[in-house]
Parts: C-alpha cells; structure tokens; sequence
C-alpha cells in the first residue's frame, strides 16, 4: 500500500527535483530525528548537520504536521516520524562523494492496517499531494530498468563518462 521512486541523483539534479515538488504545493522538510515528540523542522531538503548532509529526511504538508505520529527511539535518545502511520513522504536522499552516487528515494504510504486489523486509509488531500510529489520527481528523470531506478540528467552523463560516477 505504498508507492516509491527509486533514483540516481547528482546535488543538481536533486535541485532540480526539489524545484519540481515544490510545484505540487507548499511543504514542510522534516528532520528523521528529532530530540521531542514533535517533528522537527529543517529549512530545507539540503539540509547539512555536522557538516555533512543529512540523508534522511520527510516532507509533509503545512496542513499535516500536527498528524504526524512520533515514535521513541528509546535507546538511542529520539524520536522519528512514523511513515506508516503519518502523512509523510519519506526521503532518502543520494550519497555523493564525487565519484560514488548512492541510490535514493521518496516513499509515501496510502494506508495501512490498525491495530485491529481495519484498514485505514491516510487522508485524500495527503494522497494527491503524494501522488503529485512522485509523478514531479519521476519527470525529468530516465528509468533505468537494469538498476531498477530513474536517473538525474547530470547523474546520466556523469555516468557515462570515462572515470565517472560508479552507480552503488
């Protein structure tokens, strides 16, 4: 009950992404962590800590914070948001040290089963907004069969290129 993208991004093609999901409305970035049991906020999906980039984050709508569900990661002293349970698009960005490009997605949950067994499904306008996210970060984007994912313009070529990034 879940839909996913699967992609190879460079950081300009990740921009590019970016500019392309804001076209589907306004939207919150959300830190996988956070140290209360509210989501907590960062100013961007380029979000850095410590100097490096923070690879896992969430977006969710203005609208929705205050329905996104926060479980306790106890012994490690946290909170993340639940994807299942929240309407949240889960984003795990593309590690990228200039010569490795990891693959990252977005993955965002319809529904799921309650503690009863009932089927819940997440709210309607969460779900049009989830399906605009996926379908923007799909366009633009060339799907590779072979890797099971799309590619970034810049990922593409950069690929191709003799000594270019190695896809893992």
């Amino acid at each position: 009950m879940g839909q996913q993208v699967n992609f190879y991004l460079t950081p300009e093609d990740f921009s590019d992404l970016m500019l392309r999901v804001a076209r589907c409305g306004d939207f919150v970035v959300i830190h996988s962590r956070s140290p209360e049991a509210r989501p907590r906020v960062v100013p961007s999906a380029h979000f850095e800590e410590d100097g490096s980039p923070w690879l896992f984050l969430g977006f969710a709508r203005p609208d929705d914070i205050g329905a996104i569900r926060m479980d306790a990661v106890s012994a490690q002293g946290y909170w993340g948001f639940d994807e299942l349970r929240s309407p949240v698009i889960a984003l795990t960005r593309c590690f990228h040290d200039g010569h490795i490009l990891r693959r990252g997605r977005l993955y965002a949950v319809d529904g799921y089963y309650d503690e009863n067994g009932a089927k819940v499904k997440k709210p309607e306008p969460f779900l049009r907004w989830a399906r605009c996210v996926l379908t923007a970060a799909r366009k633009g984007l060339a799907r590779d069969p072979s890797l099971g994912a799309y590619l970034g313009p810049n990922a593409r070529a950069r690929t191709s290129e003799p000594g270019g990034l190695v896809l893992v």
